[in-house]
């Protein structure tokens, strides 16, 4: 129900002002505090939403705190949620000297680099 308006907002946010982006993520993030208890496997759909996107690491950090109860319930989504933190770290711990072109670049990046790793680790 939720998750195509959802992606619809949040999809090629270049195309789109940042406010459009910005109110999908606090419209997902009403959602999560709204409704936790009865989100059951729109948490993943979340969190997936949340790991996909590129766009203001911020906005993204809030809604995912809101998600796993300020990490106290990282359930179903416990082995994809290290690798996210790392990332971010990555992007964070640069972002006071990078455009947000060079964020989202630092992201894709990173994204690659799992990848790699996962494939790695796979033989």
């Amino acid at each position: 129900v939720f998750r195509a308006p959802l992606e619809d907002i949040l999809s090629e946010y270049k195309a789109r002002p940042p406010e459009a982006y910005t109110a999908g993520f606090e419209f997902m993030y009403a959602l999560i505090e709204g409704q936790y208890s009865n989100l059951g496997v729109f948490r993943f759909v979340f969190f997936e939403i949340i790991r996909r996107h590129s766009f203001n690491t911020i906005w993204k950090y809030t809604a995912l705190s809101a998600l796993t109860r300020q990490g106290k319930d990282i359930s179903g989504f416990e082995e994809d949620l290290c690798p996210l933190m790392i990332r971010w770290m990555a992007v964070v711990a640069s972002a006071a000297t990078i455009t947000e072109e060079e964020e989202e670049e630092a992201y894709m990046r990173s994204s690659l680099q799992e990848a790699e790793h996962d494939l790695v680790c796979l033989h």
